[in-house]
Formats: structure tokens, C-alpha cells, sequence
């Protein structure tokens, strides 16, 4: 049983992996970790998720909660209201996350961390979600760009290359807060009408599903992926988008598969699909820049 011992929380946000988690394997390295996920309706608004994304948001907990052995607590409520409650319970030593971009997250966000900072608790922020941060990608003036082609081809393309992936740390230091009685089914994610019942057929929300789906695209639709992405019943249509969303696979662990298979493809494909993940990037620089 967790007792008010010295450890360390990990926030699972949009990172919904074990594998090149970089705030996960950060707060492994020294501290007792408390896995946690926060279900805020509360500050996301408008922004609140419906009802498809609940769905995936449920299965995709549940089979990382497998991977930890049913470890992860799961809260809903205010993420800031719910870490002054476990700051009481244990004696924390440093809360670690993965950054999010929307603006309304980074508004949230920075208020957690002054709050910590100024309780003595150590806040620790990493990226994730992204192959380049929006802030590192300015033009020569030092303002960002608002036209997608210099911004990938100057800007990213010229720029350091991405983090490498990282592997799947040591989770021997992951404990579970016995004293805490909420599961996943107290979110209420899922609706009492299971209108959701034939998603179960297409799709398989997870961390080991995303590289599943990963390595089937790479042998069957990245060859041809220039024109054949424009038709949605082929096979060129990678279907990954949900699983980077929600952070089952990284664009990282992506971009540097198809850095390694790059002989196996052509030329044209390759540029093309990797020119996909940098529109990814974009709506998320935009969205930081411009909100």
C-alpha cells in the first residue's frame, strides 16, 4: 500500500504509451512513480471531447492500464484541485508530464506548474508530440511563419534533426495509491447506449494496435502513397491519425522507421507521407502561434 512515502507522480495526457514517453522515463530514473490520468472537463470548455473520442480515449486507457498492471489512478476534475488533494496524501517530490499545445491546456498548464513551483514541488515538462516544438521554428526575423511550405522545407527540414525515439523504460518503480477507489468506469466514458458497438470492429485503440496498424501500412500502402491516399477505401491511407492523437505511437518512432526502411520505398512516397506528419506539426504550430 502507498504510504506518504517520497515519490513522484507521471501525468499521462496525450502520451498514452510506454515507449518513447520521455516524461515517463525521466521520473523512473530516480523516484517511487505514481501513474495518474485526469479526465478535465472542466477547463477544456468548448473543447470538451465527444463522444467517439471518449470511446477511444476509454479503450486506449484501459489497455495501458493492462500494460501497468492496473497501477494508474484515474481522477476527473480539475487537474490542479486533484494534485493539492495528493500533495496533502503523500509527500511529493516532483509532479512530470508531457507538454500539450492547445491553448487552453497551456493556459491550465502554466498555472499547475506556478502553483507547484511555489509549494516547493518540482514540475518537469518534456516533448512528446511533436518532431520540432513551435517555438524552435521562427523565420531569420524571429516571427513564425504562416505559410506551410517554407515553414517544413526552411524551417523544419533545415533545422535540427528530431529527438531519436527512446526505448520502454524500467517500470519496477511504478506503485499504485491503494487508497484511491476510482477506475477507469468511474469516468464514465463510455455511453449507456453502446451506439459505439461497431467501432469495435474497425478499430483497436492501444499502444501495441498503433504499431500493428504502423507496420501493416509499411508493407502494404506506402508504396504508391503520392496518389493513392487521395482514395480513402485503399490501403495508402495509413489510419494512424487517432492512434498520434491520443499518443499510442509518437511521430518520432514514425519519422525514423521510414529513415530506416527509406531503400524499401520510393522517393516520392516517402517525401509525401513524411510532408503529412509535417501538416500534423503545423496545425499544432498555428494553433500555438495564432490561437
Amino acid at each position: 500500500m502507498t504510504t506518504k512515502k517520497d515519490i513522484s507522480i507521471f501525468w499521462f495526457r496525450q502520451d498514452l504509451r510506454l515507449s518513447d514517453n520521455p516524461g515517463l522515463t525521466k521520473s523512473l530514473e530516480s523516484k517511487n512513480v505514481l501513474p495518474v490520468y485526469i479526465l478535465d472537463d472542466i477547463n477544456s470548455g468548448e473543447n470538451k471531447m465527444g463522444g467517439a473520442s471518449r470511446w477511444w480515449l476509454h479503450r486506449s486507457l484501459e489497455n495501458l492500464n493492462k500494460q501497468l498492471d492496473n497501477k494508474i489512478s484515474f481522477y476527473s476534475g480539475d487537474p490542479l484541485e486533484i494534485f493539492k488533494n495528493l500533495i496533502a496524501k503523500f509527500n511529493l517530490k516532483g509532479i512530470y508530464w508531457n507538454r500539450c499545445y492547445e491553448p487552453w491546456r497551456i493556459k491550465r498548464d502554466t498555472n499547475i506548474k506556478k502553483y507547484l513551483i511555489d509549494h516547493g514541488i518540482e514540475a518537469y515538462s518534456y516533448n512528446s508530440n511533436l518532431l520540432w516544438e513551435p517555438n524552435q521554428i521562427l523565420k531569420v526575423d524571429q516571427t513564425p511563419y504562416k505559410v506551410f511550405t517554407p515553414y517544413y522545407k526552411k524551417g523544419c527540414l533545415n533545422h535540427d534533426s528530431p529527438r531519436i525515439p527512446i526505448a520502454k523504460p524500467n517500470l519496477e518503480k511504478i506503485i499504485e495509491d491503494e487508497g484511491n477507489r476510482n477506475d477507469l468506469e468511474n469516468l464514465n466514458l463510455l455511453d449507456k447506449k453502446k451506439w459505439y458497438s461497431e467501432f469495435e470492429n474497425l478499430w483497436q485503440p492501444g499502444e501495441n494496435h498503433a504499431h500493428n496498424k504502423f507496420s501493416i501500412f509499411l508493407e502494404n500502402g506506402l508504396n504508391g502513397y503520392k496518389y493513392g491516399r487521395n482514395f480513402p477505401s485503399k490501403e495508402n491511407v495509413s489510419q494512424l491519425s487517432p492512434h498520434l492523437h491520443f499518443g499510442e505511437i509518437s511521430p518520432n518512432q514514425i519519422w525514423y522507421k521510414l529513415e530506416e526502411k527509406s531503400d524499401d520505398y520510393s522517393e516520392k512516397d516517402l517525401y509525401h507521407f513524411k510532408s503529412e506528419l509535417g501538416w500534423r506539426e503545423f496545425s499544432y504550430y498555428l494553433n500555438f502561434h495564432f490561437p
